[in-house]
């Protein structure tokens, strides 16, 4: 075998080399710094990002890269895992090929953006619309409330919250309806057309009530449905 000449090698490695820089502009000279330095102080508002499929991820790397704040959304939910009967959790982009990215107003200053092959565009024309924060804080908080949690665990804790929320809704309706003292008479069921007083409310809205039977009182419970306040 004919040994290759060490010049002609120096001399295709540096063709790849100036080829490479070519093809990558982005790989040969960061533009962080003088991107960083141009941008600083400027007005920025938050902007709709386009991205090629399946690329948010990369998308969002790249403009951090750069320097700017970015918010991609996402989904959590489970799947199939590769063994038998189990299930993993992923997260996917709740927007196909869009993220939120705080930009400079003027798109002047966006040049940076052409280094970032997986971007397609800015939502809203040649200068871009812009969204409004609250809007992004919004989702930003939903996303951190686990509002984008479809996993079997958030699930069941989401209807333990509303559970909750609703006993609670219930208690405070039970307090102003029947006070503790009030005389009530039951509607309906083994107690019908018995009367007697309030004695406590539990926190789930169950009202607790003493009533006069047989010569003495009987703890029962009842629903806010199921009683009916009687004048003292």
């Amino acid at each position: 075998m004919t040994a290759l000449d060490p010049t002609l090698v120096d001399h295709a490695l540096k063709l790849a080399e100036a080829e490479w820089g070519r093809a990558r502009p982005a790989a040969a000279a960061s533009p962080v710094p003088a991107i960083a330095e141009e941008t600083a102080g400027l007005d920025r508002a938050w902007y709709v990002v386009q991205t090629r499929s399946r690329a948010e991820g990369d998308a969002r790397d790249g403009l951090a890269w750069l320097g700017y704040q970015t918010f991609l959304p996402t989904l959590r939910r489970e799947v199939r895992g590769r063994q038998p009967r189990t299930r993993i959790v992923r997260e996917f982009p709740l927007f196909n090929r869009y993220l939120f990215a705080e930009l400079p107003r003027s798109p002047q200053h966006w040049g940076g953006l052409r280094a970032i092959e997986e971007i397609e565009r800015v939502l809203g024309g040649d200068g871009g619309v812009p969204v409004r924060e609250a809007e992004v804080r919004r989702f930003m908080s939903a996303q951190e409330e686990g509002r984008f949690d479809e996993t079997k665990a958030a699930q069941a804790r989401r209807e333990r919250e509303r559970r909750r929320s609703a006993g609670r809704g219930r208690a405070a309706e039970a307090v102003l309806r029947f006070p503790i003292g009030a005389r009530v008479r039951a509607l309906r069921g083994p107690f019908g057309g018995f009367s007697g007083h309030v004695s406590d409310i539990t926190g789930r809205g169950v009202v607790k009530a003493m009533l006069a039977m047989f010569g003495g009182l009987t703890p029962v419970d009842f629903t806010i449905e199921d009683i009916e306040l009687l004048a003292s």
